[in-house]
């Protein structure tokens, strides 16, 4: 029978106290995570072919997790821009840079100028937002990519002119899509996010974005005929065109009004024409 190890009661009350230190560290960091979640996001920007976009998580603009608050027309120093507001990226549903080059936070209290923080000016001055902008540095953890994305799997480090940041619920590559075609919308995309989601969560809206844009160019066709027959040389061809694109859109939307209307006036048109 093995002899029993007597433990001074020092030790085991050291032991206790490191035992409760842990334990505190652990409670603290679950805390911290509570606090300050883990945000998904999707980096909206424009290539040469077309949008493009990256989902990440854990963003970081120069290492930090928050920005400075700032109005838009300020110029700092040193001093004054140490001095800022300090707005946590985790308050924000979006984060965008202007065509003033200046980045802008949206939250559920509006619509906000932020700068990057973590910068030293040292004895610069006049130094205005869009400067700071220029200087922000995105860090983040890289999930996925659209496919017409190219390059490496990371996240683009630049704060572009243009570049917007969206939170999603998650990495669903879905809404990345939607933000992606409805960014600059196009009939191609539109029909490209169609291809790939015909029952999802923005099917529905992106069938009447589409439907909308393929009765415009009806609508615009509809107009040059009209404009043709005030000359006495009608353009029945364009006439043909308005007639088609209804058609197409109706394809795309049972029962859009626009497209009815449309095709209901190129009908009426060409009833007339027969007629005589």
């Amino acid at each position: 029978m093995a002899t029993p190890v007597l433990v001074p009661e020092k030790v085991v009350s050291v032991c206790r106290q490191a035992l409760v230190l842990a334990s505190l560290c652990l409670l603290l960091s679950v805390g911290s995570f509570a606090k300050d979640p883990v945000q998904t996001i999707v980096i909206l920007y424009d290539t040469p072919s077309g949008p493009a976009y990256v989902i990440a998580d854990g963003l970081r603009i120069n290492t930090k997790a928050e920005m400075y608050a700032c109005v838009g027309n300020e110029r700092f120093d040193n001093n004054g821009y140490k001095k800022l507001a300090k707005v946590p990226l985790s308050q924000m549903t979006a984060l965008e840079r202007g065509s003033d080059g200046v980045i802008r936070m949206t939250s559920p209290s509006g619509v906000s100028c932020v700068a990057p923080q973590n910068l030293k000016l040292e004895k610069r001055t006049g130094v205005t937002p869009k400067d700071l902008a220029d200087m922000a540095l995105l860090t983040g953890r890289f999930i996925s990519k659209s496919a017409s994305t190219q390059g490496s799997d990371m996240v683009p480090p630049e704060f572009k002119t243009g570049m917007k940041i969206v939170v999603v619920p998650g990495p669903d590559p879905e809404p990345a899509e939607y933000l992606r075609v409805t960014r600059a919308p196009t009939i191609p995309l539109l029909r490209e996010y169609l291809r790939q989601y015909a029952a999802a969560p923005h099917t529905v809206e992106v069938k009447g974005a589409l439907a909308g844009m393929i009765t415009g160019e009806g609508e615009n066709a509809l107009i040059a005929y009209r404009r043709s027959v005030d000359t006495g040389a009608p353009n029945y061809g364009l006439l043909k065109t308005a007639r088609e694109q209804a058609a197409e859109a109706l394809k795309v939307m049972v029962n859009f009004v626009r497209a009815d209307k449309l095709r209901f006036e190129t009908d009426s048109i060409t009833h007339s024409r027969r007629r005589k």
